[in-house]
């Protein structure tokens, strides 16, 4: 499963660098930032609400410094 989150990971990286947006640079960072938590930090195995918690903090993170750039 890591190695499957670590091609997506390198997938996204790419296509930030490729599409040159800086606020579509923050949300794929944001999507990327959720699923290092979910797999390496192994929220995927914690309580259900920390990992929503974290997922949602991320959603709001990175809602926020995407408003702020466009």
């Amino acid at each position: 499963m890591r190695a499957f989150v670590y091609v997506i990971l390198l997938a996204l990286a790419v296509g930030s660098v490729v599409h040159g947006q800086i606020a579509l640079a923050l949300a794929i960072g944001g999507a990327k930032a959720a699923l290092v938590g979910l797999e390496d930090m192994e929220l995927r195995g914690a309580a259900r609400a920390h990992a929503g918690g974290f997922v949602a903090g991320m959603l709001v993170l990175t809602g926020v410094l995407v408003a702020l750039t466009s």
